[in-house]
């Protein structure tokens, strides 16, 4: 009794309802690969797995779909395996539409495709080195007012205390 195998192949389409620009920018995170390599990705049927099992590879395909981008599965995800049957090996090379030539390999066995979590986890922030330096000027500016409020407020009880002080040193 051997378990059947799957390849994922991304089919180079994206669902109708989404934004192109946001759907590459997903992928590009999802395989921590530079933005402009997603349309190479995706310009043809390009099988980024193989020897995936039902589980694994329907979880990539329902993560990849809910992003936007349009997959399959050889063989077709119909429904459980039946895991008393042959284990299916497809060789038939000329007949097919896939170059596996351009096999990714970039999802590594340990990392966990899970775009379905209400989680959101930061793994990596790519920034060119002069955007960060905007942002932080830009993120200083933005502090003056709350400097200017906090110092206010320091100022008031400062006076508030130093009032309080001369009122109990003359009664005292």
């Amino acid at each position: 009794m051997t378990k059947q195998v799957y390849k994922l192949i991304l089919s180079g389409k994206i669902s109708e309802n989404y934004d192109v620009e946001i759907v590459y920018e997903k992928l590009a995170i999802v395989f921590e690969i530079d933005l402009k390599k997603i349309p190479k990705l995706l310009k043809k049927p390009t099988v980024i797995r193989k020897n995936l099992s039902y589980d694994v590879v329907r979880q990539y395909k329902e993560g990849l779909e809910k992003i936007g981008v349009l997959c399959d599965t050889f063989p077709k995800l119909e429904s459980e395996p039946n895991l008393e049957a042959e284990s299916f090996i497809v060789d038939d090379k000329e007949n097919s539409i896939i170059d596996e030539s351009d096999t990714f390999s970039f999802l590594e066995e340990e990392k966990a495709l899970v775009l379905d979590s209400a989680q959101l986890r930061v793994i990596d922030i790519k920034i060119p080195f002069g955007s960060m330096i905007i942002l932080i000027i830009k993120w200083i500016i933005a502090s003056i007012p709350a400097l200017i409020i906090l110092g206010s407020i320091g100022y008031v009880g400062y006076l508030f205390q130093t009032t309080i002080a001369e009122m109990l040193g003359r009664f005292l």
